[in-house]
């Protein structure tokens, strides 16, 4: 069941693709057990619970990215002092 969860949430967008009127209801059911409304302020769709394997994997998502980024403070934090090339160290 694990494994079936986790490469189902890898691929939301062609699982959504791939199912009819009625796979997607219970799809979106299963995600957004709630609900979802449309704030027409704002023009989005909202919701005021999601599936928790869906949070969480998501937030997983986010914190990856942000490992990923050449400019994260993860990598700054890591990372130490490299000398340059080219210059030898005075010897006595």
């Amino acid at each position: 069941m694990i494994h079936f969860t986790t490469k189902l949430t890898a691929n939301l967008a062609p699982v959504w693709d791939s199912g009819d009127y009625y796979e997607k209801q219970i799809f979106q059911n299963a995600i957004f057990p709630a609900g979802l409304g449309y704030d027409s302020k704002i023009e989005h769709y909202r919701t005021s619970e999601i599936n928790e394997v869906i949070g969480y994997t998501a937030q997983l998502s986010k914190e990856l990215e942000q490992i990923k980024k050449p400019d994260s403070l993860f990598m700054k934090e890591k990372s130490g002092y490299v000398p340059g090339t080219g210059l030898e160290p005075v010897r006595s």
